[in-house]
């Protein structure tokens, strides 16, 4: 019989926390989830591993499920996130990314724009929510990114 991972998760929290009211998605998921996104969205190639935190922060709201399950530690170069290197590996162990070079969090897309938008509409099926905001935040970081380079070519 298999077991219900969900199910497990949540009763995990609610021992914790005492209520089974708390929401929360795995970083793994959420990895793949973004990975899903950015190919879907971007089709750049390269996974924005290491600005996973800006990311993150690109939008402010941010599902409870989300925050509940994601880390930012505020660090004098800029916010990390303490869950991209489980993220990465998530995406890398879906298949959805490979890295060149395994000591590195530096990860190229494995799959095309159209395979990943197929992965985010399933996903969307569970976390309707949580897809909404992955989008939001693509879109958010995506605009401070372009922001920030034109104003480096002005300067």
């Amino acid at each position: 019989m298999a077991l219900d991972y969900d199910r497990l998760v949540a009763k995990s929290y609610q021992d914790v926390f005492g209520d089974e009211s708390v929401k929360v998605i795995d970083a793994s998921v959420l990895g793949c989830m973004i990975a899903s996104a950015w190919m879907a969205d971007v089709s750049d190639h390269k996974f924005p591993s290491e600005r996973l935190a800006a990311l993150v922060t690109s939008v402010k709201d941010v599902p409870e499920s989300v925050r509940n399950s994601l880390h930012i530690q505020e660090r004098l170069e800029g916010d990390y996130l303490e869950e991209t290197t489980e993220m990465v590996v998530a995406a890398q162990s879906a298949g959805l990314v490979g890295r060149l070079n395994p000591t590195s969090v530096s990860a190229i897309f494995k799959v095309n724009p159209v395979k990943a938008s197929q992965l985010l509409k399933s996903y969307e099926l569970d976390y309707p929510e949580e897809v909404a905001w992955v989008k939001r935040a693509i879109a958010g970081f995506r605009d401070k990114e372009s922001s920030s380079s034109s104003v480096a070519e002005v300067a």
